[in-house]
């Protein structure tokens, strides 16, 4: 497998996994800066992309499974529920790598981990409907509107940047939200928990 595959799984994967490590983070307070959060999702997530590069065959195998295990008409979503399962793997890292950082308590550290895997739902289910509603809502009415055909580089970026403004979106939004609900909290050295 050539070198840039790998490079763009890691960089794929380091990238949600930053937005994953950041949100995770703000279940913990404030006691460790967004800058090492992030860079710990973004070590997180360049080993899972690279792991996941030289593993690319069990990936094939867990779609291929699930084809085979799902019903006729759900079957053809295996590609995208394995994607889901990867994106939530990956995000459980992430909030774990987090919760470890803070070195506070094994609360602190389920908490990120849960905050985790909620939001790496969120942003596999995001990005596994980007490309359907490109390619099934998107296009068909640009070209509607006279807007010429779209090559499939073309679709392909289009998709990719539509991915990332997606993800930014959720993320600011899911940053809030768990911020207003334990962004306030005193910290757990404070409490005794350390």
């Amino acid at each position: 497998m050539s070198l840039a595959v790998f490079y763009a799984s890691a960089l794929i994967w380091a990238f949600l996994c930053v937005l994953v490590a950041i949100v995770a983070g703000a279940a913990a307070g404030s006691r460790t800066s967004h800058w090492k959060r992030g860079l710990a999702g973004l070590l997180v997530g360049a080993a899972f992309g690279v792991i996941l590069s030289a593993l690319i065959s069990v990936v094939g195998a867990v779609t291929f499974f699930l084809i085979s295990v799902l019903p006729a008409p759900v079957d053809r979503y295996a590609l995208y529920l394995t994607g889901i399962l990867l994106s939530v793997t990956a995000a459980a890292l992430a909030g774990l790598a987090v919760g470890l950082l803070e070195r506070r308590s094994a609360a602190i550290v389920r908490r990120c981990v849960i905050v985790g895997v909620a939001f790496g739902l969120v942003l596999g289910i995001a990005n596994a409907a980007v490309a359907p509603v490109w390619m099934n809502a998107f296009i068909p009415a640009l070209e509607a509107v006279g807007i010429g055909r779209w090559s499939a580089p073309s679709v392909g970026v289009a998709t990719m940047v539509s991915g990332v403004i997606v993800d930014l979106a959720l993320a600011v939004v899911a940053f809030r939200l768990v911020r207003r609900k334990w962004g306030t909290a005193p910290p757990a050295a404070n409490a005794g928990t350390c």
